[in-house]
């Protein structure tokens, strides 16, 4: 094995050392800004979509098709976006479901 202290690599200066550190370590700040704000979506999509499992669990939205249905979740989406809809959780409601799915499926 060869002696490393007898091994010659190139160096760049200490100030540009520095510029390449500060440069990497923005890099990696704006990559945990962009984890940040996919965290942030994704949890905002699951709470929307509990709230509208929610509203259709307790009927307050009509999923079983028809004409108004694109119009009634339009209007269920914009209510849980302005704040205007209790999320509750699907466990709430266990015998609704049960009922929705055998009666679908």
């Amino acid at each position: 094995m060869p002696d490393i202290q007898a091994l010659r690599f190139a160096l760049p200066p200490v100030e540009e050392q520095r510029s390449i550190v500060e440069y990497l370590r923005r890099i990696a700040d704006s990559f945990d800004e962009l984890t940040a704000e996919a965290t942030r979506a994704v949890d905002l999509l699951k709470e929307r979509r509990s709230a509208l499992i929610s509203a259709a669990v307790t009927g307050k939205i009509d999923v079983r098709g028809g004409d108004d249905l694109a119009a009634s979740l339009a209007e269920a989406t914009a209510d849980i976006a302005a704040g205007r809809f209790v999320v509750e959780s699907p466990e709430a409601h266990p015998a609704r479901i049960r009922a929705m799915i055998s009666r679908d499926g």
